[in-house]
């Protein structure tokens, strides 16, 4: 089993690409995949495949699906919810998808576009 931890490149280019540096740890700080911390990538590679997972990763995905799953209760489509919740279409798109962790204020908008509490928002 081999560790690996990413670091993202302090170079400065000229294009918008974030380029990110794996350095090997040969006796790893970090706990396996399961038990990681918000800071901290973790790069687990075995049997060929790079595997990255982070919680706020694993919150990202599971609020998303919550919110399509509302939404699809409603009936609404995503451009609906994004106007009902007066947060951009896209933005809306990549939250679904776990892209984009929202503020606690772009919460709070999607639950009022939604028309239920916070409380019933995070009951997954």
């Amino acid at each position: 089993m081999i560790y690996l931890t990413a670091r993202k490149d302090t170079k400065k280019k000229r294009t918008n690409e974030k380029t990110f540096s794996f350095v090997l740890l040969n006796k790893p700080s970090i706990p396996p995949i399961g038990g990681c911390t918000k800071s901290t990538n973790k790069l687990l590679l075995q049997n060929n495949f790079i595997k990255m997972e982070t919680e706020k990763t694993t919150e990202n995905k599971r609020f998303g699906e919550r919110v399509v799953v509302l939404r699809h209760q409603l009936g609404i489509t995503q451009e609906q919810l994004s106007f009902r919740s007066e947060v951009n279409r896209t933005y809306m798109g990549a939250v679904e998808r776990g892209e984009k962790t929202p503020s606690l204020h772009t919460i709070i908008k999607i639950a009022k576009g939604l028309n239920i509490s916070l409380k019933e928002l995070f009951d997954y």
